[in-house]
């Protein structure tokens, strides 16, 4: 990594064809990825009874499942010097709009995984339905989310050639379309209209998250490039995929469980998604300043 001066050293570049296959590998593995994620959620309401489980007990038990697959690991650069998660962690934070993104995307999607978890049980309480009829329902959802994920992409970007914040808008988008569509879908029960409100909200969910991996890669030089992507991803977790179960299942017990403690509790967490617009909002303001720091950086193949 080099400031952009002239040297004899060549810029380091991919055809059409290697970024094409790069691409349709890291969407397929993300794909497999999110799916793997899911399955302890088709089948929690039947294991949750055979085990006697409270909301409380299930909700840990899919913090558990979603915490086991991260751990932290030490970075060592070209001269052999060792970084620190930690350190990492306070270096990528000095950076204002993406500090805000991490944290805007981790409210973001404690609302999604909040629904993703509880789902299939609250379609099987609301209406009386089979794991397998539950999971055909909330299929739906995932499908949208394949379409909503290109469509996210292409609004990002032309909404950037207009406005220099236009990729940060993006995600306010999505987050309050998400939290506004899937409160009106659980008031309906997911029946009837409520059903395809949870398919449009299949595509708002994630018509945010490319613009959030481009903001990730917008505002730090190439040398951090990969370590801020993941950062998204650990950030996320550890602020908000990991507990929204967790928080659901004490939420639903406290209400008294059965199909309405799961709803409310559901419902109460539709506002993360406006807590998640005010922090995109806020990264907004200190995106295009934070773009202009590291301009004039390109990644140099070695000779």
């Amino acid at each position: 990594m080099k400031n952009n001066t002239p040297d004899q050293s060549a810029e380091f570049t991919v055809s059409a064809f290697q970024r094409t296959s790069i691409l349709i590998i890291c969407f397929l593995l993300y794909m497999i990825n999110f799916m793997d994620r899911q399955v302890l959620s088709a089948v929690l309401e039947p294991m949750k009874i055979d085990l006697g489980f409270s909301d409380t007990q299930a909700g840990i038990l899919q913090t558990a499942f979603f915490l086991k697959d991260y751990k932290t690991v030490a970075v060592t650069d070209e001269q052999g010097e060792k970084t620190g998660f930690w350190s990492t962690v306070v270096l990528l934070f000095k950076i204002p709009s993406l500090r805000w993104v991490y944290f805007g995307y981790a409210m973001h999607m404690a609302m999604v995984f909040a629904f993703a978890a509880w789902g299939a049980a609250f379609v099987m309480r609301a209406q009386g339905v089979t794991e397998a009829k539950a999971g055909m329902i909330l299929g739906i959802t995932a499908l949208a989310g394949i379409i909503g994920t290109p469509i996210g992409g292409v609004i990002a970007d032309l909404w950037q050639k207009k406005n220099r914040k236009g990729r940060t808008f993006t995600p306010i988008l999505a987050s309050s379309g998400a939290a506004v569509l899937l409160f009106l879908a659980l008031i309906l029960d997911l029946k009837g209209p409520g059903l395809a409100l949870i398919a449009i909200y299949g595509i708002f969910a994630v018509i945010g998250i490319p613009a959030v991996n481009s903001i990730s890669q917008d505002v730090v030089n190439p040398g951090l490039k990969g370590i801020a992507w993941g950062m998204a991803g650990v950030i996320m977790m550890i602020f908000g995929a990991a507990w929204s179960p967790s928080a659901v299942g004490i939420i639903s017990d406290v209400l008294g469980g059965g199909a309405w403690g799961l709803k409310a509790a559901m419902m109460a967490l539709c506002l993360l998604g406006f807590v998640a617009c005010f922090c995109f909002w806020k990264g907004s303001s200190h995106y295009p300043e934070d773009m202009e720091k590291v301009q004039g950086f390109v990644l140099e193949s070695e000779q």
